[in-house]
């Protein structure tokens, strides 16, 4: 069995390190083979926040009281006995599986520990630093109730190991927990209690909730500088600060997430992103009139950076 040189949850991922690992998880030929993503049809699409629909699916298990840990050895245990079945044989007299032929070539998991320099190329990362390892397709068919799933043999792993299901608009698959819950029976935990990783660690995990009508909030990371909107404003041509009150400050830039404040790798021209600044260890909650717009009853967590985006 491999040892696991990796991230460990997507959850512990530091805001700085979030474009590596979601660079990894698009699909390849989104990037016409330009660079070497870890798959070629990828863990999620384009477009998508991984730590967003992972928190998201993290809800899930929270309001189903199950946790990663169940959904993974659930897939596992169903998976081993059919192995170990004859062709046709109903799993517990009611699962219907079909596991494919073992591929030729595997798929690596996308957050084992490799070259920061060549995101995504598999031969750029240590055969020893692979976490771990999917070669097979499987489907899990409930009879009784017509529920299926469908996943990589890499799943069980990501769950367990990452806390990742993949995504929401898109994945190969589109296998979520509440897919598994439903599909293989997982009962509610009677001992459950939300353990630490499933906490709201709002801090890191950046959201999409809409605060108007004009704004959509992309993401929060963390920030302690009391200076660094005031570099960031020096750097934009002297970019107009705004003051919220109470060391809550704000500024437009053109880019999305703090990762892209050197190099600006993220730069639109047709899209202005509002970067908010609490620089307190204290909540903040406010209400601000920003070029016409009003950002009514927003709560910024201490030591965080928000960024919002306004629509054209």
């Amino acid at each position: 069995m491999m040892s696991c040189q990796s991230i460990g949850s997507v959850f512990s991922i530091s805001p700085d390190r979030y474009h590596f690992y979601s660079q990894r998880l698009e699909p390849q030929n989104n990037h016409n083979g330009k660079w070497g993503y870890s798959s070629q049809s990828g863990f999620i699409s384009k477009n998508e926040n991984f730590l967003e629909c992972s928190r998201n699916y993290r809800q899930v298990l929270i309001e189903h009281k199950v946790t990663y840990n169940q959904c993974a050895e659930r897939l596992i245990s169903i998976t081993e006995a059919a192995f170990k079945a004859l062709p046709g044989t109903l799993i517990e007299n009611k699962f219907m599986v079909t596991i494919s032929q073992r591929f030729t070539s595997g798929q690596y998991c996308p957050f084992s520990q490799g070259s920061d320099d060549d995101v995504g190329r598999y031969y750029a990362i240590p055969l020893e630093n692979y976490c771990g390892l999917g070669d097979r397709d499987i489907k899990i068919v409930n009879t009784l109730t017509n529920d299926s799933i469908k996943f990589s043999s890499l799943l069980p792993h990501l769950i367990k190991d990452h806390h990742f299901f993949g995504g929401e608009a898109f994945s190969p698959y589109l296998t979520g927990p509440l897919e598994i819950i439903k599909t293989t029976e997982i009962p509610e935990d009677p001992n459950f209690s939300t353990p630490e990783d499933l906490s709201d660690i709002a801090s890191t995990v950046p959201s999409n909730r809409a605060l108007h009508s004009t704004y959509v909030f992309i993401g929060k990371s963390f920030c302690q500088s009391k200076d660094l909107i005031y570099e960031l404003s020096e750097r934009n041509a002297n970019s107009e600060i705004f003051d919220f009150g109470d060391n809550v400050k704000g500024l437009f830039l053109h880019y999305s997430h703090g990762f892209d404040d050197s190099p600006q790798m993220g730069w639109r021209n047709d899209i202005r992103f509002l970067h908010i600044f609490n620089p307190d260890p204290q909540q903040k909650t406010f209400e601000v009139l920003v070029e016409g717009i009003t950002l009514k009853a927003l709560t910024i967590q201490g030591y965080t950076r928000l960024s919002l985006v306004i629509q054209p």
